[in-house]
């Protein structure tokens, strides 16, 4: 079915992924325009006239995203995931917005290696590795438990979704309070299929490319009020931009996405694309704009934090226009709006409100559009929402970890509140011995003396909303304060009260007894493992002195093979 990626669009968009999206929309009455399908492995063996490219396949306009997981390894490197082929999804979701790949030859490493220190997996430091380095999810690594987006790649990210398109808006761009937003595909000829157009209070208008053919055109009668140049996003073949390829200049795949989001003119009464001066798409104003009526919630409602309560309304359009419906929700009697859902054709939504702001200024807001006009209602009075608890994370120490007496103690939390909301913040740390409290989300532990403790985050909002989070942790006696604890020297035979023993080496490995601590090895065995490598040189090679199947010969070896 799938020959080559040029073909994957009318292949898979407008083939069983198209048909899975049609089907979807005529259950659901909702109207979706893309789809994705999740390929297993047996369903595109590795044949070159059933090619699949490589893993996966993202376009860098945000609209489409297909992967293929590959199985595991038969034999995978020790401590990665048996599941080999999960970090696919987040390198091709990477490209949706804009990310570029990483693994070509001239691509400077400060741009995919990744500091380990700067990596977390749920708030929990990653442990560095000379052997399997800390990598950039773009440079397509076979190491998923190492990957990770670059600090610049989430910075890219967060801000093209937190500014609606990618773009700032265009200075040239009339001004109104609404916005039409067209999108859809554009394929030889010109030609265009599934336009879908909508009135938005979006603000973040798309930029104006003057120099592109296509346009997006507003006007009344025989007078053009308003146009904004577009172009399409085309995806190259995968194949032809990786290393080695005899060119980098790919033929376009034959459909290309846009999105346009352009002011909406006061008088407006046609939309059209056009291509030079032909017309591809032309929308004309009806004569009645739609009808609608909100039923529910309409006033005076209690919802309970976290409740799913149906919100409904009535709707007609006298010139028979198919609609589609958009929800906003206040918590504040309309001095905020945060979109709840769009994209509708049912005439009722269950809604719900995990993640909504509480407030007792409740107010939910339908509109209706036939893809030019619009027409809304809103709640006659207020509802109240009850406030959602903040969150509480411990960021570090993690539960579990050990420390030497006398080191020092951070203490790092966050919270957050989703009613945004102030917030007051405090530790308790304890043991049998009795507890104290800090204030703050981050702090530093006075010294603490040998044992077990716990230490316990409570977070309170300024509603009496509250939540903790607990970790526990060992303090460890170093009665020299050398860096290796008691039981350790005593375990080795050192002397508890001598820290200048930290310096020897016993075992003439070229690792100090320091060092053989810290790395939980034997400072009086100079092969910890017994593979025939001294603790030194794997330690000064990157390989793990305590794992047998870890010496300098199998790391070279693997290093080779995943970074050829």
């Amino acid at each position: 079915m799938v020959r080559r990626w040029v073909n994957v669009k009318s292949h898979l968009l407008f083939g069983p992924a198209g048909k899975a999206r049609d089907e979807y929309n005529a259950a659901h009455n909702s109207q979706y325009s893309h789809a994705v399908l999740w390929f297993p492995e047996p369903f595109h063996p590795e044949r070159e006239d059933f090619d699949m490219l490589g893993g996966g396949q993202g376009e860098q306009n945000g609209s489409t995203v297909w992967i293929r997981p590959s199985p595991p390894p038969s034999a995978p490197p020790a401590g990665e995931y048996l599941n080999w082929g999960e970090h696919i999804l987040a390198h091709e979701l990477g490209h949706n917005h804009g990310l570029l790949d990483t693994y070509f030859d001239n691509t400077p490493p400060e741009k995919y290696i990744i500091p380990a220190w700067q990596a977390y997996v749920y708030y929990t430091a990653v442990n560095p590795s000379p052997e399997s380095p800390c990598l950039g999810i773009m440079r397509e690594s076979h190491a998923p438990n190492r990957l990770f987006f670059t600090d610049a790649e989430y910075a890219q990210i967060f801000f093209r979704l937190w500014n609606p398109g990618g773009r700032e808006p265009d200075a040239d761009a009339p001004a109104g309070e609404l916005a039409l937003r067209v999108s859809g595909a554009i394929g030889p000829g010109p030609a265009v299929r599934g336009i879908f157009s909508s009135i938005s209070d979006e603000t973040a208008l798309s930029a104006n490319d003057k120099d592109s053919p296509y346009k997006l055109r507003l006007g009344v009668g025989r007078t053009t009020l308003a146009e904004t140049g577009f172009s399409p996003t085309y995806a190259s073949p995968m194949d032809t931009r990786r290393e080695g390829s005899e060119s980098d200049d790919a033929p376009p795949e034959p459909y290309g996405q846009f999105s346009v989001l352009a002011a909406f003119p006061a008088g407006a009464g046609w939309a059209e694309i056009v291509y030079r001066t032909r017309s591809l798409w032309r929308l004309e104003r009806s004569a009645h704009a739609p009808k609608i009526s909100l039923l529910s919630p309409n006033g005076g409602e209690r919802f309970a934090s976290g409740a799913r309560p149906l919100v409904s309304w009535h709707a007609s359009d006298e010139d028979g226009d198919a609609l589609m419906y958009s929800i906003h929700y206040s918590p504040d009697a309309g001095a905020r709006w945060f979109p709840v859902t769009s994209g509708l054709r049912a005439k009722s939504f269950v809604w719900n409100t995990i993640g909504s702001p509480g407030g007792g200024g409740g107010l939910i807001r339908v509109r209706a559009c036939d893809g030019f006009n619009s027409a809304e209602d809103t709640s006659d009075a207020p509802f109240s929402l009850a406030g959602q608890p903040p969150l509480a994370a411990i960021l570090q120490p993690t539960s579990g970890t050990r420390f030497l007496q006398w080191e020092p103690i951070a203490l790092v939390g966050e919270a957050l509140d989703p009613d945004g909301l102030a917030m007051n913040a405090a530790w308790t740390i304890g043991s049998e011995h009795g507890s104290f409290a800090i204030d703050g989300l981050r702090v530093q532990a006075p010294p603490l003396d040998p044992g077990g403790h716990w230490a316990r985050l409570d977070i309170e909002d300024s509603d009496g909303f509250a939540a903790s989070r607990e970790i526990v942790f060992d303090v460890l006696a170093d009665s020299d304060r050398d860096g290796m604890d008691d039981a350790f020297e005593q375990e080795h035979a050192f002397d508890p009260g001598n820290a200048a023993d930290a310096l020897e080496d016993p075992d003439e490995d070229d690792l100090c007894n320091f060092e053989e601590s810290r790395r939980g090895l034997n400072p009086r065995n100079s092969d910890s493992d017994g593979d025939g490598w001294s603790d030194g040189a794997e330690a000064a090679a990157g390989s793990d002195p305590r794992d047998p199947l870890s010496h300098p010969d199998s790391n070279r070896a693997r290093r080779w093979a995943e970074y050829p």
